[in-house]
């Protein structure tokens, strides 16, 4: 009887390839995820961007840390070397060499938390935050806590005397 080759276990269509932004995410000190109310897990591979992350249609190689992933594109042949394990993500961006897998949140100017900032308070706008948004107030996301709201987006926050965290629009 001939031996048949199956060529790579994960070929580049395989379904079956672990998705990376979800396989490993941010745990409370109990052992259980971090969520907030609509189940969003906080990744620890993934980049946490806003919702305007670029698509990735193809698989990445990556070598995995306790808490980051460097990734690259698989070959021509959508293999890996032995040292890398294939993971997919859905966003991402990329150089020729690097792919950085995203994990994009809602916008928190989209959800109406958006606002001037008050007088006397200096908006960076380079900055960006991620933010637990609930009871009509936001605060950075604090690890070790749950989200009893949403999580989003934030492009220009500010924190205000009370402690939440602002929005400019």
């Amino acid at each position: 009887m001939p031996m048949l080759w199956l060529g790579p276990v994960q070929a580049a269509t395989d379904p079956e390839v672990p998705d990376l932004c979800t396989e490993d995410v941010y745990l409370a000190p109990n052992g259980v995820p971090l969520e907030d109310a609509n189940g969003t897990m906080l990744s620890k591979y993934c980049t946490w961007t806003d919702q305007d992350a670029p698509a990735w249609t193809g698989e990445v190689c990556c070598e995995l840390g306790p808490d980051s992933a460097s990734c690259t594109p698989t070959n021509t042949r959508g293999e890996c070397q032995t040292t890398q394990v294939k993971r997919r993500c859905d966003y991402a961006k990329s150089n020729e060499n690097q792919v950085v897998c995203l994990q994009p949140f809602p916008s928190a100017c989209d959800s109406g938390v958006c606002a001037a900032p008050p007088r006397r308070v200096q908006v960076d706008p380079q900055a960006t935050s991620l933010l637990c948004c609930f009871g009509g107030a936001c605060y950075e996301v604090a690890f070790g806590e749950d989200c009893g709201g949403l999580y989003q987006w934030c492009e220009s926050p500010y924190t205000n005397e009370d402690g939440t965290v602002g929005c400019a629009d």
